[in-house]
């Protein structure tokens, strides 16, 4: 029978290694999304991919410039993240009255984002030539436990939007296809 600080340094083994994993997947995701919406931007003829490199805030404030939509609700994000730095500190000091206001204001402006975000990632696919429910795995990447699988989905079709073929219409799509019959 193993002893309980046996079990408590195993916990802490899985944790570790999970956390590490968490971590390493998180980095690839961001430097991957980072260049690949960067080539979306060229692909959409926007000067602004640099935007794409800058952590948190970036991916959304361009993926706004490139569904060609308003930029206003990158704020929400922005005071969604004060917000709940400013419940962490009261959580830290001890303050919980307001702590509890603060997180239930943050997860609103953050719901009411999410849902611009899920819109501008539709739109920037429609504006890409691409089918705009991919977005739709973004979206559905909130769920916990499948939403990992799902993102790794979101990021591989993200990819294809960067890297694949374009096609201007469905007419110029015929016309490539004749001409390869022609050859």
């Amino acid at each position: 029978m193993i002893d309980a600080f046996g079990q408590i340094i195993a916990l802490a083994f899985i944790l570790v290694f999970f956390g590490v994993i968490f971590f390493i997947l998180a980095v690839f995701s961001y430097f991957y999304g980072a260049v690949a919406f960067t080539f979306l931007s060229l692909r959409a003829r926007d000067n602004h991919g640099w935007l794409a490199w800058i952590p948190i805030f970036g991916k959304p404030w361009l993926s706004s410039r490139l569904a060609k939509m308003h930029w206003w609700p990158n704020l929400l994000w922005i005071f969604a993240w004060i917000l709940l730095s400013i419940s962490f500190s009261d959580f830290v000091f001890g303050n919980t009255s307001l702590m509890s206001g603060l997180l239930v204001i943050a997860g609103v402006l953050g719901l009411i984002f999410f849902i611009f975000n899920c819109i501008w990632k539709w739109n920037v696919f429609r504006e890409l030539e691409r089918p705009g429910n991919w977005a739709v795995f973004f979206i559905l990447s909130a769920i916990p436990v499948f939403g990992i699988f799902l993102w790794i989905v979101y990021l591989i079709l993200l990819g294809i939007a960067a890297w694949g073929k374009t096609y201007k219409s469905k007419k110029t799509r015929i016309n490539n296809v004749e001409r390869r019959c022609e050859r």
